[in-house]
């Protein structure tokens, strides 16, 4: 995903890349648990915001929000495999 000043995309190691549209000010977000990888990234619509979801070896997925740059994640909610194979 870009805009005009930012691009944020997943590396292959499951971690979210923030960086400017330069390639300068690169940031690196990691899950905050060990064991578990990046799976998807949203952006909000007024561009201040990403929602981020994680699973980890175990199959629990774990979902963020945080400001754009990455800081101040905050999980909004948690889940595992079992739950959406009973619908």
């Amino acid at each position: 995903w870009y805009n005009s000043t930012i691009v944020i995309f997943q590396s292959r190691d499951g971690n979210i890349i923030i960086k400017d549209y330069n390639g300068n000010n690169i940031r690196t977000l990691t899950s905050p648990n060990k064991g578990e990888e990046y799976e998807l990234i949203s952006i909000s619509p007024d561009q201040k915001k990403i929602a981020t979801g994680s699973r980890s070896e175990n199959d629990e997925y774990q979902f963020y929000l945080s400001n754009i740059d990455g800081s101040d994640p905050l999980r909004i909610a948690q889940s595992n495999l079992e739950f959406f194979d009973t619908y």
